[in-house]
């Protein structure tokens, strides 16, 4: 078994024995995926941390040096590579940190800080890695405050010493000095507790220009009037007038009204439910058009209820920067900016006590913004859960993803039928379930596309619109009436997605249309590299793991490994703009010359052993072979 240590540095044990990982980089490369064990880090991330922003030129083939380090110090299943990114294939538990955040997420504060034995990755030279390090310690801090708190009720005598050590370390934290304040008084200590005050103000006041906020004012006026409510009153971490009053009425009304039900979901919302009661940052993630928002909004109706808590959705595809994320969520949220203060410092303050729910829409266009808020409130704010939706994970410690998949088609067809009875009230489902069925196979089963389809319900009959399918682009220009105007035709939603790539990204994907099936990386490889450009194949490897990480692409697993594919409609499009690009008929050829060395080498495998692999291989390349 191996467990990987990150508290005081970085280390590893393999069945109870400490082993050497290596050279500095090495354990580097071991933390960041460690952070993040059983998912694929790409290897631009890894050079990333690893170097920053001056790698050097053969930093990549350095990676799979060190990634070799790493797994020969660990065992050879230890580490996988998963196109152009790895995978550290450890449990979650097996890591200190990971269990550190999972206690923390459950609210056992008391064995999470017991976790907690040195500062996390003490002496690595990792540059990308400063951010994590600094989020780990701000969550210890609000663990540590909110163990503080309670002590503070229950022993004020005792807190006050390691209160008194905080508040040294960390003068600018009013929550630690409301906490010493609170329990010097409480032992009797009121000259002490006016001293604490006036200290804390000095700093404030002194290093940054502030006075002390509200809580503090009232709690010094409070001890000077000797208010016989400050002998029981909790004054921890986020308490104190004016916190709790911004956001409105609790509870799920501050989330829209669903205006159709949920269809054929029943599963993923069951999925979605249960990981918000695990995970304090959740990121459903899945193509435009997937019904992601429709299920975070079901989802969080089902959640604040249950864990009496407030919750909002922050819409945030009318905005244009990842700066303005932070204003858009206060504005929803209703949380005033303080004086001296950040709009995610007065977010983290309005929200550091109470129990909620922030569910971040359409993160992909501002993704950045929306990661390093969500980073934010997790760290210091233990009582809310950020439920996110994107095209692409937020990428930061924590994150749990679910990802969305298409309706099967048979849910696909009860969601054309209710869609379309909306329309035509006649509408009857058994009458021509055949054809609807194949109308939301040819659309992959996706719940926009499908949606789009019933819509045209008034004019064309199912077998009708079945006929018109093969240019649904054109066909599903949309009459939704719900969602933004990139909702509103299957083209244009595809067509936000593809304008979010980068330019690499943005070539590979129109020239993997020419592939009618399923491939694999090596077919990838053949038929999109420029042998001789800048495109070789290692920037293929990476754009493509790109362009799955942004659910451009579809990975799926089967017995012949990993596979490759183009939803119909993301095919279409991508077929349109390497028509534009003028590479359409040298593409064409390296993919006629892929298919035909595939054949000959299933023909070779079909006359030896390897005949019922091949048999199988066979049928997976029919689409090529007739296109």
């Amino acid at each position: 078994m191996v467990e990987v240590r990150l508290f005081g540095g970085v280390s590893a044990v393999v069945d109870g024995d400490p082993i050497d990982v290596g050279p500095a980089k090495a354990r580097a490369l071991l933390a960041v995926l460690a952070l993040s064990p059983g998912a694929a880090v790409p290897v631009s991330r890894l050079v990333e941390v690893l170097w920053g922003d001056d790698p050097p030129r053969t930093a990549e083939k350095t990676v799979q040096t060190y990634a070799t380090a790493v797994r020969k110090a660990l065992g050879p299943s230890s580490l996988t590579r998963v196109g152009s990114a790895y995978r550290l294939e450890v449990a979650p538990g097996a890591v200190d940190v990971v269990r550190f955040e999972r206690l923390l997420s459950g609210g056992d504060i008391g064995a999470a800080l017991e976790q907690w034995t040195a500062m996390p990755l003490a002496g690595l030279d990792a540059p990308g890695l400063g951010p994590v390090v600094d989020a780990l310690v701000e969550r210890r801090l609000v663990a540590v405050e909110a163990d503080l708190e309670r002590r503070v009720d229950d022993d004020p005598a005792a807190a006050v010493p390691a209160l008194t050590e905080l508040t040294a370390t960390h003068p600018f934290r009013e929550g630690l000095w409301a906490l010493l304040m609170t329990a010097l008084y409480r032992v009797g200590r009121q000259a002490d507790a006016l001293a604490a005050y006036r200290t804390a103000r000095r700093h404030l006041v002194d290093e940054l220009g502030v006075e002390p906020g509200p809580r503090l004012r009232e709690l010094e006026a409070a001890i000077l009037a000797q208010d016989a409510a400050l002998a029981a009153e909790r004054t921890g971490p986020g308490r104190g007038a004016g916190v709790g009053s911004a956001a409105g009425p609790a509870g799920v009304g501050h989330l829209p009204r669903r205006d159709v039900p949920l269809v054929a979901r029943e599963a993923a919302l069951d999925q979605v439910a249960e990981a918000l009661d695990r995970c304090p940052l959740l990121t459903l993630v899945g193509p435009g058009g997937i019904g992601k928002t429709s299920l975070a909004v079901a989802a969080a109706q089902r959640f604040a209820p249950s864990v009496e808590g407030e919750a909002w959705l922050v819409e945030l595809d009318q905005i244009a920067t990842s700066a303005e994320v932070p204003r858009a969520v206060a504005a929803v949220v209703r949380v005033p900016e303080g004086p001296g203060q950040t709009v995610t410092q007065a977010l983290i303050t309005g929200l550091a006590d109470r129990r909620a729910l922030v569910v971040l829409d359409n993160c992909e266009h501002v993704i950045d913004g929306a990661a390093e808020l969500a980073r934010a409130v997790s760290a210091a704010c233990p009582g809310v859960t950020v439920l996110a939706t994107s095209r692409e994970r937020l990428g930061i410690v924590g994150e749990q993803v679910v990802s969305v998949a298409p309706l099967p088609v048979a849910g696909a067809a009860e969601l054309f039928a209710e869609r379309a009875r909306a329309i035509d009230p006649s509408f009857e489902l058994e009458g021509c379930r055949s054809e609807v069925e194949q109308i939301c196979e040819r659309v992959d089963g996706l719940p926009l596309a499908v949606e789009l389809a019933a819509a045209r319900i008034a004019t064309l009959a199912p077998a009708d619109l079945l006929a018109r399918l093969d240019d649904r682009l054109r066909l599903l220009g949309g009459t939704r009436p719900a969602g933004g105007d990139r909702h509103r035709s299957l083209r244009a939603t595809i067509e936000w997605s593809h304008d979010l790539l980068a330019p690499d990204e943005q070539v590979v994907l129109r020239r993997l249309s020419v592939f009618a099936g399923r491939f694999d990386l090596a077919a990838a490889e053949a038929v999109v590299a420029d042998p001789d450009g800048p495109l070789d194949e290692v920037a293929v490897d990476e754009a493509l793991a790109g362009l799955v990480d942004r659910s451009m692409v579809v990975a799926e697993s089967g017995p012949s490994g990993r596979r490759f594919r183009l939803l119909a409609a993301m095919r279409q499009l991508a077929a349109e703009h390497l028509g534009e690009s003028g590479e359409a008929a040298g593409v064409a050829d390296c993919h006629t010359d892929w298919v035909l060395a595939s054949v000959r080498d299933i023909g070779r495998r079909l006359e030896g052993w390897d005949e019922i692999v091949a048999v199988d291989e066979l049928s997976e390349r029919w689409p090529d072979l007739r296109a």
